[in-house]
């Protein structure tokens, strides 16, 4: 309590997280998705559980491709191409045709590489957030790479794409 009070954290508001991390806990093993073993019971019992450091479910932790994905799956209509090659320039959304990332991004900063490099810039981005100001920009970005959006978010886009090309054809 005294740590709390002295960060201007309240200890009630930490004591409801605690308790629904819990809660939480307790469902994903309900549920078969985590095994009992991975859970540590802390000493006010029931409504103080965690995770152990080395809990089974996070062995795949640190596989970004992986949790990209998962990002991907979970927001399959946050998807941006990037239209110029020269450099990252504007993208395509499902709903933007002209979109920029966010200067706050840290692939806003990013340099092209040099020609001659084997180095590429990435073509696809997915987004958590779309922000409208001077321009539509794009906040919470990662890359993606051809292969995740095929597998699992590209029928949304492709949907978009396909729906731009008939309009384009009626003219």
């Amino acid at each position: 309590k005294q740590w709390a009070s002295d960060n201007f954290i309240s200890p009630a508001a930490m004591s409801n997280i605690t308790s629904v991390k819990s809660q939480l806990l307790d469902e994903l093993h309900r549920n078969g998705f985590i095994p009992k073993n991975d859970i540590i019971v802390g000493r006010r019992g029931r409504r103080d559980k965690t995770l152990q450091q080395f809990a089974s479910v996070n062995q795949n932790a640190d596989n970004v491709s992986l949790c990209r994905a998962v990002l991907l799956t979970g927001m399959p209509d946050n998807i941006a191409f990037r239209r110029q090659m020269g450099h990252f320039g504007t993208f395509q959304t499902r709903m933007e045709d002209q979109a920029g990332l966010h200067p706050s991004s840290v692939s806003f900063h990013r340099k092209p590489p040099p020609k001659d490099s084997v180095h590429y810039l990435p073509d696809w981005f997915l987004y958590k957030e779309m922000a409208l100001s001077s321009q539509v920009f794009l906040r919470n970005c990662t890359s993606m790479t051809p292969e995740q959006i095929m597998l699992f978010g590209g029928l949304s886009f492709q949907r978009r794409m396909n729906n731009t090309n008939a309009e384009d054809d009626d003219d």
